[in-house]
């Protein structure tokens, strides 16, 4: 299948077009596995447009100059022909941040956390996803690899069920993973949280989705997808009664980075979303129709 190079999301074969993930313009594009942000901005048009097939005025509608300065880096992979993956944000949990007057302070949060590219070790598309075993909601132990079983998995990792942000994630997901499982796939969630955090959240989802919980973040520090806090952030979450010890029953001052994988029945991310930005998720209608899209 042939493959295109995306960055943050930029764009895909003639099939598709994928959005900037929230930002202003587009970062960058790699095509047939040949950087072209090197080129000057007037050969990257020409390029794309070539291959793409698109006409001048539909290449003008977005920045050859921003592909241009993309770094390779930040590069993904697509399998060409599969939907345009969006990221939504939840206007409620916008406005409940607003009314907490946190809106400066998660601005601030999320900046310190680009600046440290807290991202950098996370597991990345054409790598195998890790196998770790963690125990589910009602406590048995499940690795990942006996939870793919040949067909191919949605993982996320959610900061909990105190996060507005995160709660809109498993409602989206509560309606989506039926849809899921019709076309093969299966959706793990991973958490730090246990006990009845564990099941309110189980509870949410639905019983399609398994959750996992991620005793004192190991998975997640493992996977490079846990950060220390802060005690400015810790004293700021006690001030309106989210006690980070007690929802993770450990003071080890850790959150995890949302992020979602969909991992192929070989067991090789297919797609990875890591945003230190934990406001913004991928659609799951869109994952679903991405996992459909593999088959």
């Amino acid at each position: 299948m042939p493959l295109i190079d995306v960055a943050e999301g930029v764009l895909s074969a003639r099939v598709n077009y994928v959005r900037p993930c929230g930002r202003r313009q587009p970062t960058g594009v790699c095509v047939s596995g040949r950087s072209l942000h090197t080129g000057r901005p007037r050969q990257v048009r020409t390029t794309l447009r070539r291959f793409l097939g698109y006409p001048q005025t539909q290449m003008d509608l977005w920045s050859t100059r921003a592909i241009w300065r993309c770094p390779a880096r930040t590069f993904r992979r697509y399998p060409a022909g599969m939907t345009t993956i969006r990221l939504q944000s939840n206007p409620e949990a916008e406005v409940i941040v607003a009314d907490l007057n946190f809106g400066s302070v998660y601005e601030s949060f999320v900046a310190r956390l680009q600046r440290l590219n807290v991202k950098k070790a996370a597991p990345r598309v054409d790598e195998a996803f890790p196998n770790f075993s963690l125990p589910d909601a009602a406590g048995r132990y499940r690795s990942i690899q006996q939870l793919q079983d040949g067909r191919p998995l949605v993982i996320s990792f959610i900061r909990g069920r105190w996060c507005p942000f995160c709660v809109h994630e498993l409602q989206c997901w509560a309606a989506s993973s039926p849809a899921l499982e019709k076309v093969g796939g299966r959706l793990v969630l991973v958490a730090g949280e246990i006990g009845e955090g564990a099941s309110a959240i189980q509870e949410i989802v639905g019983p399609s989705a398994t959750l996992l919980c991620d005793v004192d973040h190991g998975a997640a520090l493992a996977c490079g997808l846990a950060f220390p806090v802060g005690e400015e952030i810790k004293r700021r979450y006690l001030g309106i009664g989210i006690d980070l010890a007690a929802i993770y029953g450990s003071d080890g001052g850790f959150l995890p980075i949302p992020a979602t994988f969909v991992v192929g029945e070989e067991g090789n991310i297919r797609y990875a979303h890591v945003d230190p930005d934990f406001r913004l998720r991928p659609e799951p209608v869109d994952i679903v129709e991405f996992v459909a899209a593999m088959r």
